[in-house]
């Protein structure tokens, strides 16, 4: 497009490509709005965002609920997609569908940089959505998922609930091409369930018991099984239940109409699970877990309680209890990339509806109402 100036000369201006993007301005709040398409940085990649999982915390961001999250606010942090653009390429061009593209890949692809050499455009890829700082304690010790200054995209940042954005190319992972872009936004909580278990001294044989089996839980018990564990889930619905039975686990016990304790002393012989894994994150949900847990065991707590707790010390040193928090993931993508690639880990049954972002406001509203037992919610574009 050109046009003329004032004083003469005709301006050429670059035409401006336009993309949507989920907004959250305020809670309880939505905007679908289109935005120009973002251009990557040096050391970033222009990702085209296929799947977008629905977490707890997005679902805490739109009530208001969350302690980190400022607005305006575009969430969503569960994100597999499609490297369309590396930084110094050309620009995207427009297809007819609307929807920007990238220009194709030269011949002779070029890698990302030097942080990820084996990123190549085209790539599919999942995002690993953490960005430490580097130089606190836990990054200096190489816990980087608890960094003191962390920022998690869609809650610090701006996240993936919108058809392209820019990421850092270190923050890319790629994914096997045999599996749907559904099955990988699933990799982020997945990566989750593996980063606790690794928290744990967990070998073969032994007897887990998962407390909740929501979508995490549900990922914990099949790479639990994965690893040659035995596995007692614990849950207050039934269908969450059955599932976790079709999934792998050894028994499952109703808490509001079972014993979860006399079930656990009755499968380990009278020793208890020598590993409690919380992913309820409540008061009663924990010390169940205290009730649970074997002389000399580990309590891994991944879910997160906002409340007081009360302990009794003497518990603990009768029990001689590890209690361990987990948060976020380390180092465990390529492992669960491995999983999924392998078809181990088992999602469609998980995926509760398929929604567009158009429909994200009322899709809330039915699972803050509690009327549909949802497990997983993804976004797809």
């Amino acid at each position: 497009m050109q046009l003329l100036c004032a004083s003469g000369p005709l301006i050429q201006l670059e035409e401006v490509f336009l993309t949507k993007r989920l907004l959250l301005t305020e809670p309880f709040t939505t905007v679908v709005e289109e935005v120009p398409v973002p251009e990557p940085k040096p050391g970033e990649a222009l990702i085209r965002v296929e799947c977008v999982g629905v977490c707890g915390t997005d679902v805490r961001s739109w009530m208001g609920r969350h302690a980190f999250t400022t607005y305006p606010r575009v969430m969503g942090h569960e994100v597999s997609g499609t490297v369309v653009k590396l930084a110094g390429d050309p620009a995207p061009c427009c297809a007819a569908s609307g929807r920007c593209q990238a220009a194709p890949a030269p011949a002779a692809s070029r890698a990302a940089g030097p942080t990820a050499p084996s990123i190549r455009e085209g790539d599919v890829v999942v995002v690993e959505p953490y960005a430490a700082c580097g130089k606190c304690y836990p990054c200096s010790i190489g816990r980087y998922n608890c960094c003191q200054n962390l920022q998690v995209m869609g809650v610090h940042r701006d996240g993936a609930m919108q058809e392209y954005i820019c990421v850092p190319v270190s923050m890319l992972h790629k994914a096997p091409q045999n599996r749907s872009f559904v099955e990988l936004s699933f990799v982020e909580p997945a990566g989750i369930g593996m980063h606790a278990i690794g928290r744990s001294r967990l070998q073969a044989g032994d007897t887990a018991a998962v407390i909740g089996a929501g979508n995490i839980g549900l990922l914990m018990i099949q790479i639990l099984k994965a690893r040659g564990a035995k596995v007692i889930a614990v849950d207050v619905k039934e269908s969450r239940l059955d599932l976790a039975r079709k999934l792998g686990a050894d028994i499952t016990v109703n808490s509001t109409t079972d014993d979860p304790v006399k079930a656990s002393l009755e499968f380990t012989g009278g020793v208890g699970a020598p590993v409690v894994f919380e992913v309820v994150g409540a008061v009663p949900t924990i010390n169940l877990a205290l009730q649970l847990v074997s002389y000399a065991g580990q309590i891994v707590l991944v879910g997160v309680c906002p409340d007081e707790l009360c302990l009794h010390p003497e518990l603990l040193n009768k029990r001689e209890l590890d209690i361990l928090g987990s948060r976020n993931s380390r180092g465990v993508f390529p492992g669960v990339l491995e999983l999924v690639g392998k078809g181990a880990l088992s999602t469609e049954a998980l995926v509760s509806r398929k929604i567009t972002v158009d429909e994200f406001d009322q899709t809330m509203k039915d699972v803050t109402s509690g009327s549909r037992d949802e497990i997983k919610i993804v976004v797809q574009f």
